[in-house]
């Protein structure tokens, strides 16, 4: 029997649960098959889960190498907030939660049926590039599938390559409404072949590059070399004509996979993911590049530029804030003479990690065939936790189990009971509701015409209906976090809990299981390092880090662990206290005596948040109110021009969904020169967006191209608006995570790199890149910036001056827990890779070996690390039964193997940057509502210098030589420690 779905309705009466079950075919599906749904991507702590989403979880939002193309995911918060780029683990609870009821390859109900596919949608405002006249409405399948995108690729090969938007981007926009699933294939084809010729064409030029009268037609443009000898950026603006000529298209499909996605694009993905690989592997092993690269990094080195270059960055004005000072140490000739050594540098490792240097040919097609394995294995573990996180969902009725949940997340999992009623078909629109519905009201009967009188009660219904339920529990990020937080029903919370924490595990699905995933990367990575000459992976993937080394790590991490331990243990035991004396942590056996448990992880964060609440006498939900998200993004974009004198104005661009907006930035001390735009994409649509929190490049600048004009992709989740006219409400939280994902969009947008290995977010060492994004978080606090945007959508009125104060006040709450996480999952991901804080690893180096041989060791693993890292307090660090590992996406599925510890790295930098902010701050009266021009004044030059640095100079010059000409010395833990309140 085909089951379309099988749902478990929970009722919580009088302290017992009670389980009724029924199923419905789905003849759509064929046998056996389950559906694949999206997910967030959650990467948050397996204990003490009471952070929120973040960026992108991030979490992955690094394709895996080569294709890191700017992809800053969302990744875990900042220490001293836990609101940003961190999603939690996985569970699964057996019995009460199921597979969700979409259709494959449908998406989300809001959308035309004739939508149904990637791109299928009216263009965005403007009526350009209207779809053709055989993409209408009525060439579609029963199931809303755009017909036209099932053609098979034997026959869509052939297709006119004048009807591909694919093959006709170059450096303009994409035209999303125009592209389909059936252009993907031919038009990678193409680019791979053009590609592929145009390189073999470059790599005869370089053996001939002796000759002075060779000429090159490569890429897009043709060149003469004007030297006896071959240059320099000649050849890095050939080589970056040449790779451009997929990269821009293989871009688009992937950020296409990523907010709009469904069955049939993941097999086209998967499908042409291994031939992209392949056919850039050809430029890390080309060994006529490689030669001449070196040689002429030598000639470079051994010149006068070096020395001009040394000097100059040996020259920093100590303390001298001003802009001038900025150019005066980096002038334009010194900035593009250190870009394209830094480029020959970068790409000269990356070869030389892509096998270019080794003499056995075996090794090499072994090497290879490892890396297209990795890519691969990191795509099935998204896409696990992805089904996984889409199928699992609890429909609760019982009104007692959601006492005290406050009105906005109840609306939220009301609407998505509705939702889904209406989109399995049943009638009564959004109102739909399940047939045991408390009002008694079968919104799915009526089929006909519906009178006035029907209307108004259904507008009733819906006024009410947060209150009556059902309500739908889902397992994405922001609904999980809602209901461990609110839900006063701690079995409920329980079976939430582990369900979210072995999501892609043995437990909850065995052929959605990510441990043998694990175990075959930890396996491959290591096999890798050991063919490139390294001891593990984790000396690998520090090679191209500022981190010296392990021990430099572990270092800072002990040395802030010292703080943060102590902190997080008193803080477990007050909630444990509090939790105690509210009478929250006791049972009742079968004789009706009452007796005391425990605290356990499922209680942390109810109990966190009540103590909050008792501590502050407020609670998060009563901020939403002030922060829709309208205000919230001109308030981002007031910051930006008060900070960096740069204006941004919404404009008019093909888009991929209604959802997404446009803007463009203009700079102000440049006559309002039009420098860069974005795109904006800022709510959640769970079955083809996933979640989290990521920035992405569409367009970077430059020379190469002839582009100055940079395109970032700025996308998160957040509630979208609802009716009756209520905006997006945004929680503190989320509020932070969109400066975050921002700061990481200002860093590709301000950038004056031109060398495009180098431009923007590109070249950047991997634990500097949370830089920008962790400086901006911290400006929410700040008190122009937060009254620029916080008023109440109804009335209108500011935040009142108390809740600000309290909101201070609890800006550090809780600091040592979340800091000791952090510091966890940095030695957790050091540990796994081959070196870390795990005893056994360190004390018997065979140990680590075994771990695929033997998935518990794995686990062994985890919990040495958190028996260090975790405050122990009442009850362990770990779950015997967590299976945390299994959707850790950052180094499983990222970029950030042996590499999580840059959120740590990056925040002591990004504290201590602040501090430069900070000190002009603090000498401003707080209560001051006017505004103070000399302070604006400091601030304006600052920001200047923190443009002219962190966000203009990208992967141009080292990171530490960055941060020493903005502050005019090298970087410190005490800001870090003293705004988290940990000093």
């Amino acid at each position: 029997m085909h089951v379309k779905e099988l749902i478990l309705l929970i009722v919580v009466e009088c302290g017992r649960i009670h389980v009724d079950a029924w199923s419905f075919p789905d003849p759509s599906l064929p046998a056996g098959s389950r559906p694949r749904p999206y997910s967030d991507h959650s990467d948050m702590p397996p204990s003490y889960n009471d952070m929120p989403p973040s960026y992108d979880d991030g979490l992955y939002d690094i394709p895996p190498a080569p294709f890191y193309n700017g992809w800053y995911d969302d990744v875990p918060p900042s220490y001293h907030n836990d609101a940003v780029d961190m999603q939690p683990p996985s569970y699964y609870s057996n019995g009460y939660f199921m597979p969700s009821t979409y259709n494959n390859g449908r998406m989300d109900t809001t959308q035309p049926s004739y939508n149904s596919q990637v791109g299928m949608r009216p263009p965005y405002k403007s009526q350009v590039d209207i779809p053709p006249s055989d993409m209408t409405a009525a060439q579609v399948d029963k199931n809303g599938v755009d017909i036209a995108s099932r053609v098979d690729f034997s026959v869509a090969t052939h297709m006119s390559t004048m009807d591909n938007p694919l093959l006709h981007q170059e450096n303009c926009l994409p035209k999303f409404s125009r592209i389909r699933t059936h252009h993907i294939s031919p038009a990678l084809e193409e680019k791979i072949s053009t590609m592929k010729m145009e390189f073999e064409l470059f790599e005869s030029y370089l053996n001939m590059s002796s000759s002075s009268s060779t000429t090159l037609k490569a890429g897009n443009l043709t060149k003469k070399n004007s030297s006896e000898k071959l240059e320099l950026s000649y050849l890095l603006d050939e080589l970056d004509s040449i790779k451009h000529t997929l990269d821009h298209t293989w871009n688009i499909v992937s950020h296409l996979q990523s907010v709009k996605n469904d069955n049939e694009l993941r097999q086209i993905y998967d499908l042409n993911q291994r031939n992209v690989l392949k056919a850039t592997s050809q430029f890390s092993q080309s060994k006529p590049l490689f030669d001449a690269l070196q040689k002429l990094l030598k000639q470079r080195l051994k010149s006068n530029e070096t020395d001009t270059l040394k000097k100059a960055l040996s020259n920093t004005i100590k303390g001298n804030l001003s802009s001038a000072s900025v150019k005066s140490i980096i002038t334009e000739k010194v900035f593009e003479q250190q870009q394209e050594q830094r480029a020959v540098e970068n790409i000269l490792r990356s070869m030389k990690e892509g096998g270019v240097g080794m003499k056995s040919k075996e090794d090499q097609e072994r090497l290879n065939e490892i890396q297209l394995r990795l890519a691969s294995l990191a795509t099935k573990f998204s896409n696990n936790i992805l089904d996984e996180t889409q199928a699992l969902f609890m429909t609760v009725l019982d009104r007692s189990s959601m006492q005290g949940v406050p009105q906005s997340i109840l609306l939220q999992w009301n609407n998505a009971h509705r939702k889904e009623m209406a989109r399995q078909g049943y009638s009564g629109g959004s109102d739909a509701r399940s047939p045991n519905d408390p009002l008694g009201y079968n919104g799915w009967s009526s089929n006909g015409p519906v009178s006035y009188e029907e209307q108004q009660y259904e507008e009733e219904l819906r006024q009410f209906a947060w209150k009556a339920g059902p309500w739908r529990v889902t397992m994405d990020q922001s609904s999980y976090l809602s209901a461990m937080k609110h839900i006063p029903n701690r079995e409920l919370r329980r079976q939430i809990y582990l369900a979210h924490l072995q999501r892609a595990s043995e437990i909850s699905s065995p052929d959605k299981n990510n441990i043998p995933v694990i175990e075959e990367i930890l396996r491959l990575k290591k096999e890798m390092a050991k063919l490139l000459g390294y001891d593990s992976y984790a000396e690998l993937s520090l090679s191209s880090k500022m981190a010296s080394s392990t021990d430099a790590i572990t270092k800072l991490t002990d040395l802030v662990a010292e703080k943060a331990l102590p902190a997080a243990k008193k803080e477990l035991e007050e909630i444990t206290k509090f939790a105690h004396a509210s009478g929250g942590l006791m049972e009742m056996d079968e004789t009706g005596r009452r007796y005391s448990v425990p605290l356990q992880h499922w209680d942390i964060p109810y109990w966190t948040e009540r103590l909050k609440e008792s501590k502050f006498d407020f609670t998060e939900e009563e901020l939403r109110p002030y922060f829709s998200h309208n205000n919230v993004i001109q308030g981002l974009f007031q910051l930006v021009n008060r900070l960096f004198d740069v204006t941004i104005k919404e404009d008019v661009a093909d888009t991929w969904h209604a959802d997404v907006s446009f803007y463009n930035l203009y700079d102000n001390a440049n006559g309002g020169k039009h420098i860069a735009s974005f795109y904006l994409d800022p709510y959640f649509r769970p079955m083809n967006k996933r979640g989290g929190a990521w920035m992405s490049s569409c367009v970077a600048k430059s020379r190469a191209l002839d582009n100055d004009l940079p395109v970032a992709y700025v996308s998160y989740n957040v509630e979208p608006p609802g009716e009756g006219g209520r905006p997006s409400l945004l929680t503190f939280r989320e509020v932070e995570t969109v400066f975050h994902e921002f700061g990481h969009a200002l860093q590709h947008l301000l950038t004056t790199a031109s060398v495009g290995e180098v431009s923007g977010i590109n070249g950047i060492e991997w634990d500097a890149v949370e830089i920008p994004s962790q400086f901006m978080e911290r400006w929410c606090y700040d008190r122009d910036t937060l009254y620029s945007f916080a008023r109440h959508w109804r009335t209108h009125q500011p935040l009142p001056e108390a809740m600000y104060d309290k909101l201070l006040q609890q800006k550090v709450f809780g600091a040592g827990m979340k800091t000791c996480k952090q510091l966890y999952y940095g030695q957790l991901d050091l540990a796994l890779h081959g070196s870390g804080s795990s005893k056994k690893a360190q004390d018997n180096p065979s140990y680590f070996s075994s771990v695929v041989a033997d998935a518990s060791s794995i686990f062994d693993i985890q919990r040495d690390v958190a028996k260090k890292y975790l405050p122990p307090s009442m009850m362990p660090p770990l779950l015997k039964e967590d299976r945390y590992l299994c959707s850790f996406s950052h180094i499983f599925a990222g970029g950030y193997s042996a590499g999580y510890y840059s959120y740590l790295w990056a925040d002591l930098m990004s504290a201590d940057a602040f501090g430069a902010f900070e000190a002009v701050l603090l000498n401003d009266d707080s209560k001051n509502k006017g505004t103070n021009n000399k302070k604006e004044e400091e601030l304006k030059l600052i920001g200047k210098r923190f443009r002219d640095t962190f966000l203009s100079l990208g992967g141009g010059i080292p990171p530490d030589q960055v941060f020493e000409i903005f502050r005019g010395r090298s970087p410190t833990p005490k800001a870090l420690l003293e705004q988290s309140g940990l000093q």
